[in-house]
């Protein structure tokens, strides 16, 4: 069904953008970025990469200003599902840099392995 929009699609990007606006009126850089990054995602879903690389990059320059490592590598393994060649490997390298500075910040050595273990994560650096 790619490039056919599904009803729960549809909602999700009215959502997505009803977030966004709301973030952009109070100016919340972390619910911008959040919603930034749903709506590129749906855009995955839909097939349009074009529009998934915006809205992934557009989180990503925010991000190059007011940096959140919790919520950056996430952003670049999507931007990832998007990118070829260089521009992938660049993006994932980039994400398991951010996961690794996370990885260092983690003092207590359970919560860190608990970190390294989980799904996203071993996926991400696999």
């Amino acid at each position: 069904m790619v490039g056919q929009i599904v009803p729960w699609r549809s909602r999700a990007r009215a959502c997505a953008r009803l977030s966004l606006e709301a973030a952009q009126r109070t100016a919340n850089r972390k619910r911008v970025v959040s919603a930034r990054k749903a709506l590129g995602e749906i855009a995955v879903l839909e097939g349009c990469a074009a529009d998934a690389r915006h809205e992934f990059n557009a989180a990503l320059a925010i991000l190059d200003r007011h940096p959140c490592p919790t919520i950056e590598w996430q952003i670049l393994k999507s931007a990832a599902t998007v990118a070829r060649g260089e521009e992938r490997r660049d993006l994932l390298a980039r994400a398991a840099s951010v996961v690794q500075g996370l990885s260092a910040s983690i003092r207590h050595p359970g919560l860190q392995t608990s970190f390294l273990r989980s799904k996203a994560i071993r996926d991400l650096l696999d």
